[in-house]
């Protein structure tokens, strides 16, 4: 009878397990790792039980091929627990504990350190603090106090934090509804808003591992997301719509790859400008979409669609969120209607556009173009600085009425109280441009309390 020990790498099996679809017990086994000396004692094993229960004769032939793997050794300081645990941990607790786990100590005082070789069954502790881990979880990590690193005082909110979040208030209180979509884009949805070959936008980002090959790079713009989000909700039978979305766009291939850092310490400023070199520029951006009707038509009267006035007006209201004055001027850019497109001016500099979408993109994204559907595109600067809210906010006058009880035990004269007040009337929520009703923002009740673009003075085209 002859008797075989072997010892299986562990990527190799779990290769050919996959590959060939024949999982087994011994797969599952060598899959996770074997202590590659279990081999040859394994078979002696097996010999001695066959000599001592079958009363067999074992032969002195054996046959060894291959070496075993090198197994590292490593040298720590004494103290190196102690300083990366956060307690006093002496000498004596770490020798037992790591010789308990089946690792060689050898300690030297003159150093003093500790040179460590684990066993074989132990692939684990590759580096010295792995050691410290060990010696940890012995110990107990309830033992170990925690130790809160004390919090600086804070600033507050930053500049651009506190312009991002002044933004999304004024939108949210515009009737907008904020929408999150992924940011992945492809070739064809450029194609379809009508972007040139020349333009920005063409230069894509590719993500080396996509979720989906439809989509295999970042977007440029955030208008084909905006657009699909449209779609879906038009599909389902809902054509009022107002959304809009702030986030990152990415634009330029990079001109140098990224460096490989090392482990070992922290990145020089050297280290970390390459870094940033080899990134993409990341703008932020807002846009938004309006669709159908902003008004709906009720028992008030008749509707009011959505139209330029109120992609101009929402320019106007995001530049006052930051304190900023946008200036409008007629333009052409895809995928806006020539002629029914403005370009957005702050200091002389062009920092987005508003307009109608050309029919011919509406249809290329599966959007009904019988109706107006008008959108903005406004790239932030964050810097801005929000404008500070001068006015003070209006608070309804409580109207002053009392309520008069009578005892049937004590008589009480109207007379004692002096003469009756004057009842208060109720507050006129109209001359404030506001509403007291709470719904839905798509809604014509959460839009009402916008005030008209007409009348502030806007113009007629833009």
């Amino acid at each position: 009878m002859l008797i075989e020990g072997a010892s299986f790498d562990a990527a190799t099996i779990s290769r050919s397990m996959r590959r060939h679809g024949l999982p087994s017990e011994a797969s599952k086994r060598f899959e996770r790792g074997v202590d590659p000396n279990a081999a040859y004692s394994a078979a002696r094993l097996v010999a001695r039980y066959l000599v001592e229960l079958a009363g067999g004769t074992l032969s002195e032939a054996q046959t060894v091929a291959g070496a075993l793997p090198e197994v590292p050794s490593q040298r720590i300081a004494v103290d190196l627990p102690s300083r990366i645990l956060g307690i006093e941990v002496p000498l004596e607790p770490v020798v037992r504990i790591l010789t308990a786990s089946g690792v060689a100590v050898e300690v030297d005082d003159a150093a003093p350190t500790l040179t460590l070789t684990p066993p074989s069954w132990r692939p684990d502790l590759r580096d010295p603090y792995d050691y410290v881990e060990e010696v940890g979880r012995k110990i107990g990590f309830d033992q170990i106090p925690s130790v809160v690193p004390q919090a600086p005082q804070g600033r507050g909110l930053t500049a651009g934090q506190r312009a991002r979040r002044a933004i999304n208030a004024a939108l949210v209180g515009a009737g907008f509804v904020e929408v999150l979509v992924f940011p992945f884009a492809s070739v064809e949805d450029l194609d379809r808003l009508g972007v040139d070959a020349t333009d920005p936008r063409r230069e894509l980002v590719r993500v080396a591992n996509p979720l989906a090959d439809t989509q295999p790079y970042l977007r440029s713009t955030m208008l084909p997301g905006l657009f699909a989000a449209v779609q879906r909700n038009v599909s389902r039978g809902n054509d009022d719509l107002a959304f809009f979305e702030t986030g990152r766009v990415f634009r330029g291939l990079p001109s140098t790859p990224a460096p490989v850092l090392s482990v070992l310490g922290r990145p020089s400023a050297d280290e970390l400008a390459a870094l940033d070199a080899a990134l993409p520029s990341q703008p932020r951006h807002l846009a938004a979409v309006l669709s159908g009707s902003w008004r709906p038509t009720d028992w008030r009267g008749a509707g009011e669609p959505a139209g330029w006035q109120h992609a101009v007006a929402l320019a106007d209201l995001v530049g006052r969120a930051v304190g900023v004055v946008v200036e409008r001027r007629a333009t052409e850019q895809a995928p806006w209607h020539p002629g029914r497109c403005a370009e957005l001016v702050v200091a002389g500099q062009v920092i987005g556009y508003a307009g109608e979408v050309h029919p011919t993109v509406c249809k290329a994204f599966g959007m009904p173009h019988g109706r107006r559907r008008w959108n903005l595109i406004w790239t932030l600067c964050w810097p801005w600085r929000p404008a500070r809210e001068r006015s003070r906010p209006f608070r309804p006058t409580r109207s002053r009425r009392r309520t008069w009880r009578w005892s049937s035990t004590k008589r009480c004269r109207p007379e004692r109280f002096g003469p009756p007040l004057k009842p208060v009337p109720e507050p006129c929520w109209s001359r404030f441009g506001c509403s007291t009703s709470i719904g839905d923002p798509r809604s014509s009740r959460a839009r009402s309390h916008w005030p008209s673009p007409c009348a502030s003075g806007l113009r007629t085209a833009p």
